[in-house]
């Protein structure tokens, strides 16, 4: 049987390699480090520059988030036109 994934020796290489972030003394208590992420990742707005305009926006919402502004677009605020819904909202790009 061949070797699959290495040997055992290297076992943990990653995680000792990698730098300590901080120290709990050294910048307060943990919920002092807690609050300041909760303000840097509130609403998730994360910085995200649009590549075209060079502007900070916010970053489009992901997942669950997205899903539901899928169904409020096409099912709770429909706009008929010609009697039909309009599947494509931009169909001359």
């Amino acid at each position: 049987m061949g070797k699959v994934h290495g040997s055992l020796a290297r076992a943990g290489k990653v995680k000792s390699q990698t730098p300590k972030r901080f120290e709990r003394d050294d910048f307060g208590s943990f919920d002092d480090i807690m609050d300041g992420l909760r303000r840097e990742y509130s609403n998730r707005t994360l910085i995200f520059y649009d590549r075209s305009s060079r502007k900070r926006r916010r970053r489009p919402p992901k997942g669950r988030a997205k899903k539901r502004i899928q169904y409020t677009r096409r099912f709770v605020n429909v706009t008929l036109t010609g009697g039909k819904r309009k599947m494509n909202p931009n169909p001359t790009a």
